[in-house]
C-alpha cells in the first residue's frame, strides 16, 4: 500500500516546474500528509487498502479545488505581469528621454541654468550647469532601475508567491 502513496507523489512531484531540492521538500510534505491521511481513515475502521484509496481520493479532490482557484486567478496575474512590464518600460522611457533631453539643454542653456522638468511636475527651475550631469546620470540611471525591476519582480517564484497571495485573499 506505501507503493501506492510512494508512486502518487513520485508523479505529483515529477510535473512541477521547480528545482530539485524544492520537489524533495514537496515530496516529503506530500507524503507526509497522505499517510496522516491514510492513518486518520485507517482509524475509522477502514481496511489498509481503502484507507490508503480513501487518503489518495481526499488528496485529489483538495488538488482540484486548488487547480480550480489557480485557473480562475490566471488571467489576472497575467494582467498584472503584463501590465507592470508595461508600465515599468513606459517609465523607463520615460526618464531615458528626460536623460537625453537634459543633455540637449545643457549644450543650449537659458540663462544662468537649466530647467528639470519630469513629466508634469518641475524639478527644479535653475540647475546651475555645473549640477546638469548629475540629474542627466540620474535619469539615466533611474531608467535602467526601470528596466530591470520588472524582470526581478516578476521573477517565476515572485510570481508563483503573488499568485498563492492573491488566490488566498
Amino acid at each position: 500500500m506505501a507503493k501506492r502513496i510512494e508512486t502518487f507523489v513520485n508523479f505529483i512531484v515529477s510535473q512541477l516546474d521547480c528545482s530539485e531540492s524544492e520537489k524533495v521538500e514537496l515530496a516529503d510534505e506530500i507524503h507526509t500528509h497522505l499517510f496522516l491521511l491514510k492513518d486518520e481513515f485507517r482509524k475509522k475502521v477502514f481496511s489498509e487498502e481503502q484507507a490508503v484509496s480513501a487518503a489518495l481520493f481526499a488528496f485529489k479532490e483538495g488538488q482540484k479545488r486548488s487547480n480550480g482557484i489557480k485557473h480562475s486567478t490566471l488571467p489576472y496575474v497575467k494582467f498584472t505581469k503584463w501590465g507592470g512590464f508595461l508600465f515599468c518600460w513606459l517609465l523607463a522611457f520615460l526618464f531615458m528621454k528626460e536623460g537625453f533631453s537634459l543633455l540637449e539643454r545643457m549644450n543650449h542653456p537659458d540663462g544662468e541654468g537649466v530647467g528639470v522638468y519630469f513629466f508634469l511636475f518641475e524639478i527644479n527651475d535653475q540647475v546651475p550647469l555645473e549640477n546638469v550631469p548629475l540629474y542627466i546620470t540620474g535619469f539615466l540611471a533611474a531608467s535602467v532601475v526601470a528596466v530591470i525591476f520588472p524582470f526581478v519582480v516578476f521573477h517565476r517564484k515572485v510570481s508563483r508567491y503573488i499568485a498563492i497571495v492573491w488566490a488566498s485573499a
